[in-house]
C-alpha cells in the first residue's frame, strides 16, 4: 500500500504534494507551455522523485490537468444551475437564458485560464470523451430540459444539441483566446448574444 492509498498523515501529505505539483504546472505551463517536468518540479517545491511517483510521464500530468479542468467545469455548472433552480423555487422572475449565458462565459474563462492545454489536442479529446462518459451531462442537461418545459428556451432543439452549442461556443472562445486575438471579457457580449440568439424562444 502506498501513501496515497492508506489513511493517515502519509495520504494527506501525498495529496498535498500532488496538489502542489498541479498548481505549479498551471503557473509554469501558462508562461511556458513547453516547460519540462523538471521545471514544474522545481516550481512546486516537491522533489523530482515525488513528482514522477505521481506523474510518471508528462502525458500523465496533462491528463490530471484535464481532469482538474473538468472538475472545475462541473462545479461551475452545479453553481449556476443551483442558482437558477433556487430562483424558480423562490418565485423570482428567473431567466434560464441568463443562467446559460453566465455559465458559458464562466466555461470560457476556465478555458482562458488553462489555454496552455490547447496544444494537447489528442489528449483533450481523449479525456473529454472519457470524463463525459464517466460523469454524463448533469446537472446542465436536466436544467435545459426543465427550462424548455417552462418556455424559457426554444422547444425545437434537443437537449444534446443545446449542450453542444454551449460546448462549441466555449471551444470557439478558447480558440480566439489562444490565438491572442481577444480576452473572454472582450468576447462576453458576443457570447451572450450568440446564446440568446441560438437558444432563446421566438419573440415574434
Amino acid at each position: 500500500m502506498t501513501d496515497d492509498d492508506g489513511p493517515g498523515p502519509g495520504r494527506a501529505d501525498a495529496r498535498r504534494n500532488r496538489d502542489a505539483v498541479l498548481a505549479a504546472a498551471v503557473r509554469v505551463l501558462s508562461e511556458r507551455p513547453d516547460a519540462s517536468m523538471r521545471e514544474v518540479a522545481e516550481a512546486s517545491g516537491v522533489g523530482r522523485t515525488t513528482v514522477y511517483r505521481h506523474f510518471p510521464a508528462r502525458d500523465d500530468l496533462v491528463r490530471a490537468l484535464f481532469r482538474r479542468v473538468f472538475d472545475e467545469a462541473q462545479e461551475i455548472a452545479e453553481r449556476h444551475v443551483a442558482a437558477g433552480r433556487a430562483a424558480w423555487a423562490g418565485g423570482e422572475d428567473a431567466d434560464a437564458l441568463e443562467v446559460v449565458v453566465g455559465l458559458t462565459v464562466a466555461f470560457a474563462e476556465l478555458g482562458e485560464r488553462y489555454r496552455f492545454l490547447g496544444v494537447h489536442r489528442e489528449l483533450e479529446h481523449e479525456q473529454l470523451d472519457a470524463l463525459t462518459a464517466e460523469h454524463g451531462t448533469e446537472p446542465l442537461g436536466s436544467y435545459l430540459a426543465d427550462a424548455q418545459a417552462r418556455g424559457e428556451l426554444r422547444d425545437d432543439l434537443t437537449v444534446p444539441w443545446m449542450l453542444d452549442v454551449v460546448h462549441g461556443l466555449t471551444m470557439t472562445a478558447a480558440q480566439h483566446v489562444r490565438q491572442g486575438g481577444a480576452t473572454v471579457a472582450a468576447l462576453r457580449p458576443m457570447l451572450a448574444a450568440t446564446v440568446r440568439g441560438a437558444l432563446g424562444p421566438p419573440t415574434g
